[in-house]
């Protein structure tokens, strides 16, 4: 598992910095977490041969991304 920070543009929650989450296989964790009541902000985004990404908002607005490697790296 790998655990980033990433900075986007717009101000939400405390800040625009997000907590960026490598798992293995983005759809299962999704399913788990969305089963377990957690809202996710849109589709799974696919950038193909390079990245999967699912965004949810944590209980004080702050972005948590989950983040699956396509390029058979970790």
């Amino acid at each position: 598992m790998k655990i980033g920070l990433g900075e986007g543009e717009d101000a939400k929650g405390s800040g625009t910095t997000s907590l960026n989450i490598g798992v293995k296989n983005v759809d299962a964790a999704r399913t788990t977490l969305e089963q377990r009541g957690v809202k996710f902000l849109r589709d799974t985004i696919t950038i193909e041969g390079k990245v999967k990404l699912a965004d949810f908002l944590d209980l004080d607005g702050n972005k948590i991304r989950l983040a699956q490697s396509l390029t058979g790296s970790p």
